[in-house]
């Protein structure tokens, strides 16, 4: 599962942002694009899941980029029952 959440103050983000969540799997395999302006975060729903991070920033870019939030700030990781 990855949440993504559109940042509206970086130093002092509001908790009450929309949550976005995506759920990706093996039966559907896919790519996904998080744009700027979005913190993000992914917890594994199994203990065998493999995920691969591409960023198109250089890599002193991404040290200039690199703001960390309590992983419940925003509280995504609930799995909601369909």
């Amino acid at each position: 599962m990855i949440c993504a959440v559109k940042i509206d103050n970086w130093e002092n983000p509001s908790q009450d942002l929309k949550i976005e969540r995506f759920v990706l799997s093996e039966n559907s395999p896919s790519i996904l694009y998080i744009p700027r302006g979005f913190a993000n975060g992914f917890m594994s729903l199994t203990e065998d899941a493999k995920l691969i991070f591409y960023s198109t920033s250089i890599l002193e870019e991404s040290l200039r980029d690199d703001y960390r939030y309590d992983s419940r700030y925003w509280d995504p990781w609930t799995i909601e029952e369909r």
